[in-house]
């Protein structure tokens, strides 16, 4: 007799022989004891996990002649017949070669046919993701209603590619992964049944490189045994033979990478490059081991050690444990993944490797670090997070330029403010004026509000040029949320400006928000002539915010400007008209002059 390898040796007989898989053996034996029995059963999971073994055990069960509660004798005829693959009453088909609607189709009248030995006529399909979508349309209606002695097993490892009308009328089961204690456990007991000299390390590491397959693992068990059927076998034996990089190997590359030695660990892989180690595989050892070192930094090796971390690989791990910030580490291991995905695709996999073995020494700040260094900067700077009082008492802080607007803005060592307090020192208020403020305000915040008016100016300028010119010519306003209020001087500007506020409010609105308020106040004329006259032949541009409003400030020479606009009357005008700015400004642009009469 041929050699049966230990896949097909050791294959689950009964429910109780089943590996990992309680949650769907405890429900499949309660159904068979009930009597509870559904047409059709969807078995999904990865590859490995028992599907078709659970598929076969739960058919001999529901066919055995002398079943003892809800397990399968496994020696009665139908029982050996099923085991064997020899029942005609159940059906095993593969998904991937039955496909087309031609199979289904002779699968359709078949069913019609009741079973010759058994209770029930089982078909198990097996890769069922892979029947095209027209050819379960022709299953359909079959699936949903069979005849009674009919049942349905579909085993998939991609239900995401069956039909939602096809995964609706079936009874689901997903089968998990193994864990690599529930597999190693297993290859211990089997390896003691057939009397194999082997490590348990190497069992281990085996149930890891299986990846939560019990096949996979009992297939390579076998090619290990093959490999030294006499020699003791150890996780270097595993190692050399599945083709993983050594776990000096690994250790050194992570030690060159703390050192930042860029000559040493070109070095080290110039050496592997000769030695004809897989640089794929390499990167995936080294993120790996990066995993683990993640571990290392929230456990307690010695208390409670994460089953993939291997006993010859804790002192590796123990040396290399804080070494790393957290953030770098999680960086290192993200590079690490990014580099095996470049890797899959180049035709240089050791120049990918080089690269990002390179970057793996950069030293970079992690996002809290660079909060606190713009924190600390904005402290020095004298920002908005610095202390209120760090201007000067005494004179007014001499006027830089904003680089936002390219306006003067009176201020400190840093883009600051004028202070109220320094504006109350240097010039007294004068009855009708706009309150003083009592604190720095954000250089952001006014920036934004000052752009915000000047797009009002531009949206007057449309239909009043002029009216545009008067709002320039005198910038004197307070923002607040929901209200802006001019202060225009007293006579002939304050009356001019709200004979033309039908004009002015809509672009206010339109800029500022639907429910935004506007109103004038009148501001005395010697107050406005103190303002005009603090830096003389300067534009200036004051910004001051309390914590509902802002004063904005400033003087910008005028646009073109030519159309008639509303004036105020004539007994509204002031005494000392020659003297003010706007009408300077406008007798200068129509090269005019002021007659007095």
């Amino acid at each position: 007799m041929s050699y049966l390898v230990l896949a097909r040796k050791y294959r689950p007989k009964d429910f109780d022989e089943l590996v990992g898989q309680e949650h769907i053996s405890e429900v499949l034996k309660n159904a068979i004891e009930k009597n509870r029995i559904a047409h059709a059963y969807i078995f999904s999971g990865t590859r490995g996990t028992g599907k078709t073994t659970t598929a076969r055990i739960f058919t001999k069960a529901l066919n055995c002649v002398d079943r003892k509660a809800s397990q399968p004798c496994g020696k009665c005829p139908n029982c050996k017949e099923i085991a064997d693959g020899n029942s005609i009453d159940v059906q095993e088909i593969d998904g991937a070669s039955n496909r087309g609607i031609e199979e289904i189709r002779s699968l359709r009248e078949n069913v019609q046919y009741a079973p010759s030995s058994s209770k029930y006529k089982v078909y198990i399909i097996d890769e069922a993701h892979q029947i095209t979508d027209a050819a379960f349309n022709a299953l359909l209606k079959t699936l949903e209603e069979p005849p009674e002695h009919v049942i349905f097993i579909l085993a998939t490892t991609d239900p995401q590619k069956i039909p939602l009308t096809i995964l609706s009328r079936c009874q689901r089961f997903k089968f998990r992964p193994l864990s690599a204690v529930e597999i190693s456990t297993h290859l211990e007991k089997l390896s003691k049944l057939e009397k194999f000299d082997i490590d348990k390390s190497a069992l281990q590491l085996i149930a890891q490189i299986s990846n939560g397959s019990l096949r996979d693992s009992l297939s390579m068990l076998d090619q290990v045994i093959s490999f030294s059927p006499d020699d003791k076998i150890t996780d270097k034996t595993v190692r050399e033979l599945i083709g993983l990089s050594p776990l000096e190997m690994v250790s050194s590359i992570v030690d060159l990478i703390l050192a930042k030695d860029a000559k040493g660990i070109l070095e080290k892989i110039a050496g592997i490059a000769a030695e004809g180690y897989d640089f794929l595989q390499i990167g995936r050892d080294t993120r790996e081991y990066f995993r683990k070192l993640v571990f290392t930094n929230y456990i307690d090796l010695e208390k409670n050690a994460p089953e993939s971390i291997l006993p010859d690989e804790m002192e590796s791990l123990k040396k290399h444990k804080g070494m790393f910030q957290d953030n770098i580490l999680l960086r290192n291991l993200h590079l690490a993944n990014r580099c095996i995905e470049e890797m899959r695709f180049s035709d240089n996999t050791r120049l990918i490797f080089e690269l990002y073995a390179l970057k793996l020494m950069q030293q970079t700040a992690g996002i809290d670090e660079l909060i606190d260094k713009l924190s600390a900067m904005e402290k020095n700077l004298g920002g908005p997070s610095g202390p209120a009082d760090s201007q000067p008492s005494g004179d007014t802080p001499p006027a830089v330029k904003n680089p936002g607007t390219g306006h003067s803005i009176a201020g400190s060592d840093a883009p600051a403010y004028k202070t109220a307090e320094n504006t109350a020192k240097n010039a007294p208020a004068q009855p009708g004026s706009c309150p003083q403020v009592s604190r720095i305000g954000e250089s952001v915040a006014a920036s934004h509000m000052e752009e915000k008016w000047q797009n009002v100016l531009a949206e007057i300028k449309k239909q009043k040029p002029m009216v545009a010119e008067f709002l320039e010519t005198h910038k004197n306003k307070k923002v607040s949320d929901g209200e802006i209020t001019l202060c225009i001087p007293e006579g002939l500007y304050l009356d001019t400006i709200k004979t033309n506020m039908n004009f002015i409010e809509p672009a206010v609105r339109k800029i500022f928000g639907e429910k935004t308020r506007l109103k004038c106040e009148a501001l005395a004329t010697n107050a406005a002539q103190a303002a005009n006259q603090a830096a003389p032949g300067t534009p200036d541009e004051t910004v001051e915010e309390t914590d509902n409003a802002q004063v904005i400030e400033e003087e910008t020479p005028p646009e073109k400007a030519g159309e008639v606009f509303e004036m105020a009357p004539d007994n509204a005008r002031a005494a000392n008209v020659s003297s003010d700015p706007v009408i300077k400004k406008v007798t200068d642009l129509f090269h005019g002059k002021i007659i007095n009469k």
